[in-house]
């Protein structure tokens, strides 16, 4: 039973709303919190651009070449409170790095929502929720519920938002000695805006479950949503994308992912997949996939993990943009018009693969220290998750990432 105790605890500090108030609890209000500060650093600093000039290597997360706070460190705080009995309002801020290119941090609402209980093991929630997508969704934040630094960008990173602006109804029921949590997302709409572009998903809808027995979980889930990239970039901004493109795509898109964890305080493992699929195939589509594997020795975690992301249509993407938008182009110096489809498909393409050696210390039950190093390869003409958009003609072939942090809840 380890591994669905400490899930439930976890859960319940960053998210008490889960739980029904008594009438004791009327009028309650908590607050929790939860930090991560850390330090990264990548083996690489700079890359050449497709004018041979150098630029700043960063990471998904915003490590860099030189040692720095971001990408393993953030800090959140949440409010629980019993309006009456059945209804609970809560909210989550978020503070962490805006995003790879900058050296700022931000602030956001990550949850914004009434819990209202309809009885039976039902409760609906409506404003601003998490996507249940995968299985460490819910505690994404809470890094010492989980043995990595912060969970792996190659699947995690794949929602560009964590949360949606819409309604689900969830459902917590037992079937023998198994639980099982439900929750269905019947609308939902999000929005992350970036320099130069902003990447939208509407219409979003779904439905996940997990099932926990003793020391084993399991996820499943399958999401649908319309992507919108509002591509944008003003004339002498700089951004990673071309100097004035400006462009509209639009898809749909099918998550399907599953998931499995063991967890007995002796031996931890895990394994998740991921794939998503386009219709009009005019959008990144992704297969990826993460195995962990580690020992326990009293409060030390020793583990190795492996994960892995393709763009399963990176040999088509270009075609199908341009054939959606024929006769569009994009002007350059020297060159009437690009096809719009060869200049956005450098940035949608990421192929990479991490292997990870890292250390999980329980310092106390709610305070772990981490370190952990990554081997990053397999780019395949892609930058992977990193800033560029082809590492591999570059004089280097890997780069390593390491990241040290201390981790807990408050």
């Amino acid at each position: 039973m380890q591994n669905y105790q400490m899930w439930a605890i976890a859960t319940a500090t960053i998210a008490a709303a889960l739980s029904v108030p008594t009438m004791a609890e009327e009028n309650r209000v908590n607050i929790h919190g939860f930090y991560s500060v850390g330090i990264t650093q990548t083996s690489e600093k700079t890359y050449s651009d497709a004018l041979g000039q150098e630029q700043d290597l960063t990471y998904e997360g915003g490590e860099k070449g030189n040692a720095s706070l971001f990408g393993a460190t953030w800090a959140g705080f949440q409010i629980n409170a019993s309006i009456f009995e059945g209804t609970n309002f809560v909210y989550q801020v978020i503070l962490e790095a805006d995003d790879a290119s900058t050296d700022d941090f931000e602030t956001r609402t990550e949850w914004m929502y009434f819990k209202q209980d309809l009885g039976a093991g039902f409760n609906a929630q409506l404003g601003r929720i998490r996507l249940p997508a995968f299985m460490d969704s819910e505690v994404l934040y809470v890094a010492q519920t989980y043995p990595w630094v912060k969970a792996p960008v190659e699947i995690y990173d794949l929602l560009p938002v964590n949360h949606v602006d819409g309604i689900s109804i969830n459902q917590r029921s037992y079937a023998g000695e198994w639980t099982l949590d439900t929750k269905a997302i019947l609308w939902g709409q999000s929005k992350d805006d970036s320099e130069g572009y902003s990447l939208s998903l509407d219409n979003t809808y779904g439905l996940a479950l997990d099932a926990y027995y003793e020391s084993f979980q399991l996820h499943a889930a399958v999401l649908m949503a319309t992507e919108i990239i509002d591509i944008d970039v003003k004339p002498g901004a700089i951004t990673a994308l071309p100097d004035g493109m400006k462009q509209v795509l639009e898809d749909d898109l099918l998550h399907l992912i599953v998931g499995a964890r063991y967890d007995d305080g002796t031996v931890y493992s895990s394994a998740e997949y991921v794939t998503i699929s386009a219709d009009k195939g005019i959008v990144d589509e992704t297969e990826a996939y993460n195995l962990t594997l580690g020992w326990y020795f009293g409060d030390f975690l020793p583990y190795v993990s492996y994960s892995s992301t393709e763009t399963t249509n990176a040999d088509t993407l270009a075609k199908d943009i341009n054939d959606e938008f024929p006769g569009i182009g994009f002007p350059t110096l020297g060159q009437p018009y690009v096809p719009v489809g060869f200049l956005a498909e450098p940035y949608f393409s990421a192929n990479q693969t991490s292997t990870s050696l890292g250390l999980k210390y329980n310092m106390t039950p709610k305070t772990a220290i981490k370190a952990q190093a990554q081997l990053i390869s397999g780019f395949d003409a892609t930058g992977g998750k990193f800033n560029a958009t082809d590492l591999d003609n570059q004089e280097f072939d890997d780069v390593y990432v390491y990241e040290i942090a201390i981790q807990g809840v408050f």
